[in-house]
């Protein structure tokens, strides 16, 4: 049985460890965040997500801005550091990764990017560093300014596989087929507990397929709710934004959030057919709570095999099968899916005793967690995913486990 350790600590702070089915960094942009503060700046906010590819040879980017800046020109994006929270130029490098960017922002803008660079390697050390952060510049009359920028971060996850009650009487269409309605929420909660964004993903094909989305909400218990229009998450329209964001959340969504009484609901309507022809509706909703999200898990996307997972992070089908319960030729769209083992590291172990014993090599275990800081400098009770390679591994005793 695998253990079902969460991808974050609530201590003194929350503590992102190993990878979880949100990306793996994240960044609010606003105006505020400027270093000094832009006075002068429009009314403009952003959010990005970035998601290291499992061979780490690229870089995946999704942007989305809203707001005003038409009296001004965006002249250029990127990613830049290395660089603190509050620090107002980058101390070497500048511009690490150049990203797209709207001329002009009246409105809405978004965008999805897949970045490679010679660089990247780097970048990728700067950003578990907590080092890097996307800005966008702006230009009028010559004069060149920061217009917006956010400090680029290993957020906090939180998931929800969003089901029908199981007690509801079954769905079937006119065709004899099932209809079993489903979705997959996330929660990102950034690294200073101040902002949310909210992505509602849902299948495409048609036997789980909420069809029509009504209405969504987050139910925060006594905190309250956040009621979201499905456009705004892009289920009804395909330009609409991505993920609801919330910038500087009420303290009490967020403590609620934190402290386990979140709640994600999805009001929907299915449009069918009876076997006679006749035309007619099925109304329901979707709820699961929102649970902080489990440790080297990702979800299936389409056409995604186990040898693909297996593959990109140098293991194989079998080892990820083994994770997992069901058939490996019949795994359904974002259905999460562990690709490694979570491993709690205990009082005295170190990278090198980790890789010792599981017959890893530092590679592997740096593709396996993109977002750790420092793999050399492991502490007690953090979390890591791991593959072990069997031929390799030692029992406790420092014993192989395979023998010839």
């Amino acid at each position: 049985v695998i253990p079902l350790v969460p991808c974050l600590l609530l201590l003194a702070a929350i503590i992102r460890d190993a990878e979880c089915t949100c990306a793996d960094y994240s960044a609010w942009m606003r105006t505020d965040k400027v270093v000094p503060p832009c006075s002068m700046c429009g009314y403009a906010k952003g959010f990005a997500t970035l998601k290291v590819a499992a061979d780490a040879s690229s870089l995946y980017v999704y942007l989305q801005l809203e707001g005003n800046v038409s009296d001004w020109t965006i002249v250029s994006a990127g990613i830049f550091g290395p660089a603190k929270n509050n620090q107002n130029k980058p101390s070497a490098k500048g511009t690490l990764l150049d990203l797209p960017y709207p001329a002009n922002l009246n409105g809405f803008w978004q965008s999805e990017i897949r970045l490679t660079s010679n660089s990247l390697a780097e970048t990728l050390t700067y950003m578990r560093e907590g080092l890097t952060y996307i800005s966008f510049i702006t230009s009028k009359g010559g004069i060149l300014r920061e217009e917006i920028r956010g400090q680029i971060g290993a957020s906090s996850c939180f998931e929800s596989s969003l089901f029908r009650n199981s007690s509801s009487p079954p769905i079937v269409d006119g065709d004899g087929l099932e209809r079993s309605p489903y979705s997959f929420g996330n929660i990102l909660l950034s690294v200073e507990a101040t902002d949310l964004a909210v992505l509602i993903q849902a299948p495409a094909d048609l036997s789980r397929s909420p069809g029509n989305v009504v209405a969504v909400a987050l139910d925060f218990g006594p905190a309250g709710a956040l009621n979201i229009v499905p456009t705004d998450l892009g289920l009804l329209a395909s330009q609409s934004p991505r993920y609801k964001v919330v910038h500087s959340a009420d303290a009490g969504l967020v403590a609620a959030l934190v402290a386990g009484q979140a709640r994600v609901l999805v009001d929907y309507s299915l449009s069918l057919t009876s076997a006679a022809g006749v035309a007619y509706s099925v109304a329901g909703r979707l709820a699961a709570p929102a649970t902080p999200g489990v440790a080297c898990r990702e979800l299936v996307v389409q056409d995604s095999t186990y040898y693909d997972m297996g593959r990109e992070r140098l293991s194989d089908w079998i080892t990820v099968w083994s994770l997992n319960e069901g058939n490996p030729d019949a795994e359904a769209p974002l259905q999460p899916r562990y690709f490694a083992h979570p491993y709690q590291i205990a009082a005295g172990e170190t990278a090198t005793s980790v890789l010792k014993r599981f017959g890893m090599t530092m590679t592997a275990l740096q593709r396996l967690n993109p977002t750790v800081a420092d793999l050399a400098s492991l502490a007690p009770s953090q979390v890591i995913c791991i593959v072990p390679v069997w031929s390799r591994t030692l029992s406790a005793s420092g014993l192989p486990i395979c023998q010839s």
